[in-house]
């Protein structure tokens, strides 16, 4: 199945497990995809998230600009997440 982390393709509370891994640094609205993990979640399921963060965040604008599209040009401070 293909989906987009703001509008997953799955029932509510029918899943046992969703793993997001390096995508939710390039979601435009992260608050609408950890609403959307919770509704697919079935009670007890599990959240495998992996993703970069920027340790220095002083730095981070200049990833931006990189000419690909990758999770390290979508990368935030820790604390933003």
């Amino acid at each position: 199945m293909q989906g987009e982390a703001t509008r997953l393709p799955f029932g509510d509370r029918r899943l046992s497990a969703v793993m997001c891994e390096c995508a939710l640094s390039l979601v435009e609205d992260t608050d609408a995809a950890w609403r959307e993990f919770y509704r697919v979640l079935a009670p007890g399921g599990l959240l495998v998230l992996a993703d970069v963060y920027a340790r220095a965040p002083d730095h981070a604008g200049d990833l931006t600009s990189l000419p690909v599209t990758c999770c390290l040009k979508g990368q935030r401070p820790a604390t933003n997440w």
